[in-house]
C-alpha cells in the first residue's frame, strides 16, 4: 500500500491530480472519493471524465441521482444510503466485469464489501490554513493563494 499527500491550488490543479492519480494506479478501477460537502470532490470527478474522455459540463455530484452511467466510468454517491442491499452490490460488481471504471463518493457503506483493487481518495479543503499546508514546505501563499487549497491524500490497495 502505497500513500500519497499532494497539495492542489487550484481547481484544475485539482484535476490534474486526478488524471494523474488514475495513471498511476493502473490495476486499481475503483476509486473510493472521501471528503465533506465543498472539498473537491465534484472538481476531482471532473478531472476523472476528462481523463475518460467524456465531457466534464455533465458531471455532477448524484446524489440525488444515487448513480450516473457515463459509458467507460459509473459515478455513485451514497451519501443518502443507509445500508447497501444485495442489488447494488451486485450491479458494481457486474460493471467492474464490463471494464468500467467505478467512482465512489461517500464509499464507507461498501469499503468493506468490495474486495478489489482500488485507489482510496481523501480530500480536505484547507482555506486559509497556513499550518495545514505548512506540512509541504516553503511555499510563497501570497502569492499562489490558498483559498481554494486542497490536501489530497491517496493510497493504493492492491488485492
Amino acid at each position: 500500500m502505497q500513500k500519497i499527500q499532494l497539495i492542489s491550488l487550484s481547481a484544475n490543479q485539482t484535476k490534474d491530480y486526478a488524471r494523474q492519480i488514475i495513471l498511476a494506479n493502473p490495476d486499481c478501477r475503483v476509486i473510493f472519493l472521501q471528503g465533506k460537502f465543498g472539498a473537491g470532490k465534484t472538481t476531482f470527478v471532473q478531472g476523472l471524465s476528462d481523463f475518460f474522455g467524456t465531457d466534464q459540463i455533465n458531471v455532477k455530484s448524484p446524489t440525488f441521482a444515487f448513480c450516473e452511467d457515463h459509458g467507460k466510468w459509473v459515478h455513485y454517491d451514497l451519501y443518502r444510503l443507509e445500508s447497501l442491499d444485495d442489488i447494488t452490490e451486485a450491479l458494481i460488481f457486474e460493471q467492474l466485469q464490463q471494464g468500467k471504471y467505478i467512482v465512489i463518493e461517500w464509499p464507507e457503506l461498501v469499503m468493506d464489501l468490495l474486495k478489489v483493487n482500488h485507489v482510496k481518495v481523501q480530500i480536505e479543503h484547507v482555506f486559509n490554513n497556513i499550518s495545514a499546508l505548512d506540512q509541504f514546505g516553503a511555499m510563497d501563499l501570497s502569492e499562489q493563494g490558498s483559498q481554494n487549497a486542497r490536501i489530497i491524500r491517496y493510497e493504493n490497495c492492491i488485492y
